[in-house]
């Protein structure tokens, strides 16, 4: 469990941080919304297999998602995906295609300042360690897994 923790905490980070770049440059706090934006899935090169495997790269080869914010009647603030993301893995010559379409959900505090929780649902993309989560994951502000279903599949073994 210590390992989708930190790999809660990773995702989070890296959603959290396209979604707190978002709420600044949209009217995404503005009234109750909703607001719909384009994100784009960044290209992410790391030795997330260790040494042995070096960079693994991960693509999106359909990147089609967009995130929309509700204000809730208590003021906190709800960030939602919607779309359709593909993701090509690869390493050691060998290339995995995956789709992490969602959906993730974040709760915001009303002025958008701090992460509150987040869920994910579906298959999720899980960076350290490397692997694809089928089923749900819920955490709270500090990453911490709070609830898992499912399973998860270790990428690095497959591309070894």
């Amino acid at each position: 469990m210590l390992g989708l923790k930190r790999a809660l905490a990773v995702i989070a980070v890296i959603a959290v941080s396209s979604v707190f770049a978002w709420l600044g440059s949209a009217p995404a706090l503005a009234d109750e919304g909703p607001y719909r934006q384009f994100v784009p899935f960044p290209d992410i090169v790391a030795p997330f297999c260790g040494p042995a495997l070096g960079d693994v790269v991960v693509h999106a080869v359909i990147d089609n998602a967009y995130l929309m914010s509700f204000r809730q009647k208590d003021g906190t603030i709800r960030v939602e995906t919607n779309g359709h993301v593909v993701v090509t893995i690869a390493a050691n010559g060998k290339t995995l295609t995956f789709n992490i379409s969602g959906p993730e959900t974040f709760i915001l505090s009303p002025d958008g300042s701090q992460l509150l929780s987040v869920k994910f649902g579906g298959l999720t993309l899980m960076l350290q360690p490397l692997g694809l989560h089928h089923g749900l994951l819920e955490g709270g502000a500090t990453g911490q897994a709070t609830k898992s279903t499912g399973h998860t599949t270790d990428i690095c073994a497959l591309l070894s």
